[in-house]
């Protein structure tokens, strides 16, 4: 919930019994932690029914520019319940630890969720399917393949750092060729570029362009390599 001025009165008006310790995921109690209850401190009439505020105060971490909503070192965060359990420090630690989800969400959309591409529902549905695979299978990839930094990384940067590998080259005396032929038998049929083109030297040039008429049918070999696929 924004903080605005009347939700910051309320908080600086809560006396210090108030405020009871936050608790971690393994039930001790958080250093610098503390929660209190702003329900009927608030106007909360434009929400449901039994909804209530709870408010978390935390000391800054080392090194965080404070801001001037800040109170004595304090940062606060109010969020918004419906549970009535009594446990504050329980109900803190729940949304607390949401945020994997919020962290899913953010990968989900970084993976194709942002845009619904189609005009059609059933066709949005085949896209939002297919993203949740891909995101499937990068969790997986990440829990059980990769540790260290790629275990957590983004989906931005495993896009950068593993997914976009580039092709090695493999040239021979015989073929002279790049390694980046299709499927099929017999040699290559792109060859490197002399070095000293004004283009990239890694650059290559497809058969067509020299005037063969069969892209499949290198030079050097006497049958045709396989059906076009």
């Amino acid at each position: 919930m924004p903080i605005d001025a009347h939700l910051r009165e309320a908080i600086l008006a809560q006396p210090e019994p108030a405020w009871t310790p936050a608790v971690d995921a393994d039930g001790q109690p958080r250093d610098g932690a503390e929660v209190c209850e702003l329900t009927g401190w608030i106007d909360l009439h434009t929400w449901p029914a039994g909804t209530r505020a709870i408010c978390r105060r935390e000391d800054a971490h080392p090194g965080a520019q404070l801001r001037f909503t800040d109170h004595n070192g304090h940062r606060f965060q109010v969020v918004l319940t419906d549970q009535p359990d009594p446990d504050l420090a329980g109900l803190e630690l729940r949304h607390r630890q949401r945020a994997r989800v919020e962290d899913r969400i953010r990968a989900a959309k970084a993976t194709g969720l942002s845009n619904l591409p189609f005009d059609r529902w059933r066709r949005n549905t085949v896209w939002l399917e297919l993203v949740l695979a891909a995101q499937d299978l990068t969790c997986w990839t990440q829990a059980l393949l990769l540790d260290g930094a790629l275990a957590v990384a983004e989906p931005k940067t495993l896009r950068y750092r593993l997914w976009h590998i580039a092709a090695r080259g493999s040239a021979t005396p015989a073929a002279g060729s790049c390694g980046g032929n299709a499927p099929g038998h017999g040699r290559p049929s792109w060859h490197r570029r002399s070095p000293g083109c004004a283009r990239s030297r890694c650059a290559v040039d497809h058969p067509l362009s020299r005037g063969t008429t069969d892209p499949w049918h290198s030079p050097g070999t006497s049958a045709h390599p396989g059906p076009r696929t």
